[in-house]
């Protein structure tokens, strides 16, 4: 088990360490002088150590499942199927209701609280249904995130929620390939399963929609 207070001392060894190293004085008095106020015994008494801290955070409120989401229609069914929890959180179901009713939504919550979940279920089940009333082709949402590795990231979960299901998508970012010609992998076939999705990525195909 890690101990808060021997990792905080080590951490900030390590920082005296490099600033000991970095910006050491040529006069030996004036380096005597930095090396006794930057060492560790000293620095318990200044601000550059204070702590640790230790904050305890409450689990998120629980909501109803994927199944009741959907017996309710506020979910497409296929979710029932590919989510990857059978329950969603308070925040997630109500961040969906809102977006669902057309409300412009901001949702602020915590690491690991499936914030993505919030925007990305009714995204999905909007265009499953359009699907399955044969709606003209055309795009319904664009996704925008603020650095490419996450985009890669997410483009991973759609491929695992969509595979086979009709509806495509498409990763935009500085490598993407300007000709259809130029594109590696291959499409699924119409109702392809999640495993046959991860099948192939098992297999390094890439670009498996």
């Amino acid at each position: 088990m890690l101990n808060p207070i021997l990792f905080t001392e080590r951490v900030l060894g390590d920082f005296l360490k490099y600033q000991l190293t970095t910006y050491g004085f040529a006069d030996q008095h004036f380096n005597r002088q930095l090396r006794r106020l930057l060492s560790l015994d000293e620095t318990r008494h200044t601000p550059l150590l204070r702590g640790p801290f230790i904050s305890l955070a409450r689990a998120f409120k629980a909501g109803p499942g994927v199944a009741q989401l959907v017996h309710e229609g506020k979910l497409h069914p296929l979710l029932r199927e590919r989510a990857n929890h059978p329950h969603v959180y308070d925040h997630q179901k109500r961040a969906i209701e809102f977006i669902r009713s057309g409300k412009t939504t901001l949702v602020s919550t915590g690491t690991g609280s499936g914030k993505t979940e919030c925007f990305l279920y009714p995204i999905l089940s909007r265009c499953l249904e359009l699907r399955d009333t044969n709606a003209a082709p055309g795009i319904v949402a664009v996704i925008v995130y603020p650095m490419n590795a996450l985009a890669e990231d997410q483009l991973g979960r759609l491929r695992e929620l969509l595979a086979g299901s009709g509806v495509t998508f498409g990763l935009y970012v500085g490598k993407t390939p300007e000709a259809k010609s130029d594109v590696s992998g291959e499409r699924l076939a119409p109702g392809s399963s999640r495993e046959d999705c991860n099948g192939r990525r098992a297999h390094n195909i890439h670009g498996v929609i």
